[in-house]
């Protein structure tokens, strides 16, 4: 399933909290949970992501209107904007950006192609037809600060299909051009006659390293996931935090964390073979095996840790999965 970055969602979120917007009751309406955009590496999905744009049409000129750089985004995407800085030129760099940009969010499209006098970028919504030309704007203000870092004398032609979702003002204003609307696609043209010269700050060795490194984040992003291992490293979170206690504890803060009901919880881990209640014990045996073999914590407070509510009961569940004692598991590590 297609995704967006949570790091770029919380950004456009805390753009839109500094602007006076209560988002709390957006978050609401989209269904976005509090452990989708805290998860390190998180993603929201591709339906969640177009609700969320929906939602917040109307604050477009509030979230456009901060400051939308390079040095902004490399905070929240290393990887990629290191990359953009260090490209053999700015064609290259645009390229690499609609190449790797998977890794901020895949949900919409960009196509690149020189022309004879400059590059064209066109950017295709697949979102609902209101969102025609409204992730455009912020996409095309990013290729514009990009191609800024080696290019000084450029002039842009930039189009949007359909009526200003920003305000016109405001658009003119960002690109520093005259933007056109309701026109038969969203497209920037960028014109400079150093588009192809090579950068003096080219570093070929380096660029091939952070390639690498983004072939390897698009390729893991592209693997499908299962809900049991995310429902598995919620039960780790969970248990790590002061809202840990019996199963049934973990189980609601989990379906609270979700917005789901234990019943759509568990049917969609039956469909993968599987059940909450199998989940937890695999968790809790394996953070039970690691806290044995590298701590000194006493029995009792492992099996504080692990949620169990005696350490008698701790050990039985131990000795039935280990077919071994917690203190002789211990002893032979």
């Amino acid at each position: 399933m297609k995704s967006v970055s949570n790091a770029l969602t919380m950004w456009k979120l805390k753009a839109l909290t500094e602007g006076g917007v209560n988002v709390s009751s957006i978050l609401n309406k989209c269904d976005i949970s509090s452990y989708e955009l805290e998860k390190n590496n998180g993603r929201i999905s591709q339906p969640q992501h177009y609700e969320l744009m929906l939602e917040t049409l109307k604050y477009n000129d509030i979230f456009l209107a901060k400051k939308i750089s390079i040095e902004n985004f490399y905070q929240l995407f290393p990887d990629l904007f290191g990359l953009c800085l260090n490209e053999k030129s700015a064609y290259g760099a645009l390229e690499s950006f609609i190449r790797y940009r998977v890794v901020m969010g895949n949900s919409d499209i960009c196509n690149i192609k020189h022309t004879d006098d400059g590059v064209l970028i066109e950017y295709l919504n697949e979102g609902p037809s209101q969102l025609v030309n409204g992730s455009a704007v912020g996409n095309f203000m990013l290729f514009c600060e990009i191609a800024k870092k080696y290019l000084s004398e450029m002039s842009l032609q930039v189009g949007f299909m359909g009526n200003p979702i920003t305000s016109e003002k405001l658009t003119n204003d960002l690109f520093k051009s005259k933007c056109l609307f309701n026109q038969g696609k969203n497209s920037i043209l960028i014109r400079d006659k150093h588009l192809f010269l090579r950068s003096d700050f080219y570093n070929k060795s380096l660029s091939e390293l952070q390639k690498l490194n983004l072939e390897k984040s698009c390729q893991k992003l592209n693997e499908p996931k299962l809900f049991s291992h995310t429902i598995a490293e919620m039960i780790k979170t969970t248990i790590n935090s002061d809202l840990a206690g019996g199963e049934g504890k973990i189980f609601d803060s989990i379906c609270n964390s979700l917005k789901q009901s234990r019943w759509t919880v568990n049917k969609r881990l039956k469909q993968e073979n599987t059940s909450f209640t199998d989940i937890l014990k695999h968790v809790r045996f394996d953070l039970s095996c690691q806290l044995l073999s590298e701590t000194n914590k006493s029995i009792r407070e492992i099996s504080e840790i692990t949620c169990f509510a005696t350490p008698a009961i701790f050990s039985r569940f131990f000795s039935s999965h280990a077919n071994i004692l917690p203190i002789k598991y211990r002893n032979k590590r």
